[in-house]
């Protein structure tokens, strides 16, 4: 079913789908690469993509490093923000994207550790 909407291309279901838990991780990586633009903010498909706690660490790790804030700040906030994708966003200069980071309750020891002490 997913994937017959995608087919579609209406950027706002396009978003739905990212965000989709059950969607598929080939799918989400089809959808990260998409030009589409969605809502106010005329956010990326990729920030919704970075929102899905089910998609694939290797997937988040490679979002953490992507150029766009806010696809950053999407990363640092999902649950499932790997290790190594943490690691990578606390050391941003950006501290808006360390306060983000904060509020995820799966953070590792080792970077709360860091936001303590820059705190």
């Amino acid at each position: 079913m997913l994937r017959t909407l995608v087919d579609r291309h209406n950027p706002y279901v396009l978003a739905e789908i990212a965000k989709n838990p059950a969607c598929p991780n080939d799918l989400l990586e089809q959808l990260r690469t998409s030009n589409y633009k969605v809502g106010i903010f005329n956010s990326p498909l990729k920030d919704m993509v970075a929102q899905n706690e089910n998609a694939p660490a290797a997937l988040l790790i490679e979002l953490a490093n992507d150029i766009d804030e806010e696809v950053q700040k999407s990363v640092a906030i999902n649950p499932s923000c790997p290790p190594q994708a943490q690691l990578k966003l606390v050391e941003s200069d950006w501290l808006v994207l360390k306060y983000w980071l904060a509020t995820n309750p799966n953070l590792i020891a080792e970077v709360t550790n860091q936001l303590a002490f820059e705190a």
